[in-house]
């Protein structure tokens, strides 16, 4: 019986870890898309340079602007106003 709490603690906690390596993974392309769309929506070469620069000081793999408390809203209120990624031109950003 013990083998059996063992093996399934075990499997508990590598699932644990596999969902919180997607969780991060969610997060990190959320970060790469935005940052991406905020260079493709940049009004000058010099804006996008500036981007650039201050994203190469920073790092993607951060999530304090995300709430990990489990307090969603998808009501259509709050989707109205949310961010829509135009993909077809995130494919178009070139960093240089």
């Amino acid at each position: 019986m013990e083998k059996c709490n063992d093996a399934l603690e075990r499997s508990k906690a590598f699932q644990t870890g596999l969902f919180k390596r997607l969780i991060e993974n969610a997060i990190i392309c959320w970060n790469y898309m935005y940052l991406s769309q905020k260079i493709y929506d940049a009004g000058s070469v010099a804006e996008k340079k500036s981007l650039i620069n201050t994203i190469k000081n920073g790092s993607v793999v951060a999530w304090q602007h995300i709430n990990l408390q489990g307090e969603y809203d998808f009501s259509e209120g709050v989707l109205k106003n949310s961010i829509i990624f135009r993909l077809p031109e995130l494919l178009e950003v070139q960093v240089f």
